[in-house]
């Protein structure tokens, strides 16, 4: 697992020492109570609410061949959403990327585990067989390059909110962490 920061001030250290100690006990935590490990490299970038969203566009267009078009498209609704996006879990060329919202975590160091963890479960729903497959034709489809149909985009919304319920079912291991 590898850990990197993009648009992180001083008011985002302390977050990103956090996620440097915790990360590695949270996987093991997680692959443990799931009994499946994540098979995929994973890196785990610490950034702010833009990050988040520029970050995760950029690995899932590159992971399905498009180009990046960060600057024009996202530049005007990546502001401040209404509600804060914690972390994310998308797709890259080169593995998974977790990405995890410093600027969302005011609260303090406990909400970082949980978002560790509940991304850590999706990683490793990523990495069982047959589900990068999936996830990559989702996203071609969301982009616009391979369209679904009803019965597929159902079957898809369908395991999104499985994969939601796990990952939320879980969170509770988040007080295990140091």
């Amino acid at each position: 697992m590898r850990i990197t920061t993009d648009r992180i001030g001083w008011s985002g250290r302390r977050t990103v020492r956090h996620v440097e100690t915790v990360a590695e006990q949270a996987k093991r935590l997680v692959e443990r109570e799931m009994r499946a490990c994540v098979r995929e490299p994973l890196t785990v970038a610490v950034t702010d609410t833009h990050g988040v969203w520029a970050l995760a566009e950029r690995a899932e267009r590159e992971s399905v061949g498009l180009p990046s078009t960060l600057g024009r498209v996202l530049a005007g609704y990546l502001h401040r959403p209404a509600k804060p996006l914690f972390g994310r879990l998308s797709v890259s060329r080169d593995g998974l990327l977790l990405l995890v919202n410093a600027e969302a975590h005011r609260g303090g160091l406990g909400e970082v585990n949980v978002t560790l963890v509940h991304e850590l479960v999706h990683a490793v729903q990523l990495s069982a067989p047959g589900s990068r497959a999936a996830r990559l034709a989702q996203i071609r489809s969301n982009y616009g390059v391979e369209r679904f149909s009803r019965r597929e985009a159902r079957a898809a919304n369908r395991a999104i909110a499985r994969d939601e319920e796990q990952a939320r079912a879980l969170e509770r291991l988040a007080a295990r962490l140091a």
